[in-house]
């Protein structure tokens, strides 16, 4: 069997658009037992699982029941665990990034008082685009191509031009990634994919409403400019990650970014640093933005001429490691929160 599908019947099915549960073969973990799922990924391949149902989630954080929590019977035993987790924001943090959503559905457990809290605890999960993988663009020279809507290429130049979610794998020696959805979400899940562009950025975000790179677990990826920037429009184009809105990078795989002669990442709104492991080397400032970086968690080291992390109004960083090699000033901005984290 290579994969099976499960459609709701007409009685269960609620109103909207809906789409069938496919799963790759009928093995799926019991939830509860088995955890968030990444408690046994040193034990097995998760990705030969059909699905992962990991353990109930709350709204917020749950510490379960006073010890003790098991009985022995004469016929086995009792457990009264109290639904103990770490709440929505957690997982969506600390464990979903772990999981391997690209190549297994994971399957969420939800556990609310009431039907307004179910509604607010499904929208967050809702929320998590990239949790879904909806068309695969496949990097290479004169040859760039896509396996559905929303992709346009021409030469060694990929454009997306609608919101979705974007699985990017293979190479580009001298390309360029376009993001160009006004208003609309886009997730690019990085898989193994190395873009080199020579002046000008390797990835440049023109319009879209938010952009997500998110990093895939055990990924190495890479986006670099080499030479002088060469402006094609009034954006003024200077970093080997150029977005024009919000941009966020999370994920646990691995990206190093890096420009010859201009910044390594730039956002003109919010940048915000979720997970991963990021490298940047740069001439000029490392990672840039105009309104706020955010950095909640993830690993950075990064390389630079001028700023390691410079942004206009806001900088706080609450978690996650920072480590500025080089740098001119380490950090600048106008306000400076630092609540957490190792730097």
């Amino acid at each position: 069997m290579d994969r099976f599908t499960v459609r709701l019947s007409s009685s269960h099915k609620p109103s909207g658009n809906t789409k069938p549960l496919v799963f790759k073969n009928p093995i799926l973990t019991a939830s509860g037992t088995f955890g968030y799922g990444v408690e046994f990924a040193n034990y097995g391949d998760l990705t030969h699982l059909g699905g992962i149902v990991v353990k109930g989630l709350s709204l917020k954080p749950r510490p379960g029941n006073p010890l003790p929590r098991v009985a022995e019977t004469p016929c086995g035993m009792l457990n009264a665990v109290g639904l103990q987790n770490d709440g929505v924001e957690s997982f969506l943090k600390n464990k979903l990034p772990r999981l391997p959503w690209h190549e297994t559905p994971v399957i969420a457990n939800l556990y609310a008082t009431s039907p307004a809290e179910f509604a607010e605890l499904a929208g967050i999960l809702a929320a998590e685009e990239d949790v879904e993988t909806t068309v695969t663009v496949t990097l290479s020279d004169g040859a760039s191509r896509a396996d559905g809507a929303g992709v346009t290429v021409s030469g060694s130049t990929v454009t997306i031009t609608a919101g979705g979610s974007y699985r990017v794998t293979g190479t580009l020696t001298n390309g360029q990634i376009v993001v160009n959805a006004p208003e609309e979400k886009v997730v690019l899940a990085l898989d193994g994919a190395s873009v080199n562009c020579e002046n000008s950025a390797a990835l440049y975000v023109v319009k879209a409403k938010k952009v997500i790179l998110s990093l895939l677990s055990g990924s190495e990826n890479s986006l670099a400019s080499t030479g002088e920037y060469i402006q094609t429009d009034d954006n003024t184009v200077d970093a080997a990650i150029f977005s024009k809105d919000d941009l966020t990078i999370k994920g646990s795989g691995a990206l190093a970014v890096s420009s010859g002669t201009g910044h390594g990442i730039v956002s003109k709104d919010e940048l915000k640093i979720k997970s991963g492991t990021i490298t940047v080397t740069a001439e000029k400032k490392g990672m840039a933005a105009n309104d706020l970086v955010e950095i909640t968690g993830g690993s950075l080291t990064i390389a630079s001429g001028k700023h390691g992390i410079h942004c206009d109004e806001a900088l706080t960083i609450s978690h996650g490691t920072v480590n500025i090699t080089k740098s001119f000033e380490g950090l600048e901005a106008r306000t400076m929160e630092i609540s957490g984290g190792d730097i």
